[in-house]
């Protein structure tokens, strides 16, 4: 089969595109959907120095859709409250919807900020958590397990579940499963797929 011969899924229509819409992040769910989050152009601004779609973040929170693609049949969700600096995007267990940004900060407590929420089904904020630090890739898995590839930042860095490099986490934010005597540190992991309740 040629790329050409390939079934598109999902791609923004150009009503969408003209009426400001822009697709920033997209994830598979654990049961094959697709997921994309769309957000207006003028709740975005573009990087001088990256080009494409990857280059748009969010400034300053916002709303906006999410596109949930399931058998060919396109459901859409008003989002609520989108955080700047958000970008990954995760499908969870019940209908749920995971946002969540790369990197947060200790603070003066010592206690880490939330760099991620967990969404209703119908797009509401239901619960503020923190992933660690410099996270590279999210995905869920069929039992609302959400997993974490980290970065190097993560990994040489403070936030004691991140330095594995990859992690599991249940949906309250508490860290579930670290690998244990890896030969080499992942570093950067930029793909991941779940099956069952493994990644």
């Amino acid at each position: 089969m040629s790329v050409d011969e390939l079934p598109i899924v999902w791609s923004l229509s150009p009503e969408d595109a003209r009426a400001g819409w822009r697709a920033l992040w997209w994830s598979v769910g654990p049961d094959s959907e697709l997921a994309v989050i769309l957000v207006q152009e003028r709740n975005l601004r573009r990087s001088p120095y990256i080009k494409g779609w990857i280059g748009w973040r969010v400034p300053a929170p916002c709303d906006g859709v999410l596109v949930v693609v399931t058998d060919g049949v396109e459901r859409y969700i008003t989002v609520t409250g989108i955080n700047e600096s958000t970008n990954h995007l995760a499908l969870l267990s019940w209908s749920r919807f995971l946002l969540t940004s790369s990197r947060t900060r200790q603070g003066k407590d010592g206690a880490w900020e939330n760099n991620a929420v967990v969404y209703s089904p119908g797009g509401f904020p239901m619960n503020h958590i923190c992933l660690g630090d410099a996270i590279n890739y999210v995905i869920a898995d069929r039992d609302g397990g959400v997993w974490t590839a980290h970065g190097d930042e993560g990994v040489y860095g403070h936030h004691p579940a991140s330095r594995a490099g990859l992690a599991r986490w249940n949906t309250d934010g508490d860290h579930t499963w670290t690998p244990q005597h890896l030969p080499v540190l992942p570093l950067g992991g930029n793909a991941a797929a779940t099956e069952g309740t493994l990644a």
